[in-house]
C-alpha cells in the first residue's frame, strides 16, 4: 500500500494561497472596523446633543457659558477656565447616560508631537 502524502510544492501552494486569501480579506476587515468607529462617533455625538438639549430644557432655555468644553463635558481634560472641574461636576455629564467616554473620538491617536497631559 502506498501512503499519500502531500509534497513539498503542495504544501507551499497552499502556504500561498492562504496569504493570498489574508491578504485580500485585511483591508476589507480594516474598512468594517473604521465604519464601526464611525458609527460609535455617530452614537457619541447623538448622546452628546440629547444631553445639550436636556440641559437647555432644564436651564429654562439658557446655554451653558463655559468657553472651555473641556469642563462641560467627558471624563478628562485639564480646561483652562476652571482646571479643577471633576467629571461629576460637568454640567452635561449629569444628562450622559451611558460613561463620559462620549467626547472621546475613537479614531483619535493623541498628538504624536507632545505627550497628553489630560487628566
Amino acid at each position: 500500500m502506498k501512503s499519500e502524502k502531500f509534497t513539498l510544492i503542495e504544501l507551499l501552494v497552499i502556504v500561498a494561497i492562504i496569504g493570498i486569501l489574508i491578504s485580500v480579506l485585511l483591508p476589507s476587515l480594516q474598512r468594517a472596523k473604521e465604519l464601526t468607529k464611525r458609527s460609535v462617533c455617530l452614537s457619541n455625538l447623538n448622546q452628546i446633543g440629547t444631553s445639550l438639549f436636556k440641559y437647555i430644557v432644564d436651564s429654562n432655555g439658557e446655554m451653558t457659558n463655559n468657553n472651555d468644553w473641556h469642563n462641560v463635558i467627558g471624563h478628562s481634560g485639564n480646561g483652562t477656565i476652571y482646571p479643577a472641574t471633576s467629571p461629576i461636576d460637568r454640567p452635561l455629564n449629569i444628562y450622559i447616560e451611558s460613561n463620559f467616554k462620549v467626547a472621546e473620538c475613537p479614531s483619535d491617536k493623541g498628538d504624536a508631537k507632545k505627550k497628553n497631559t489630560c487628566g
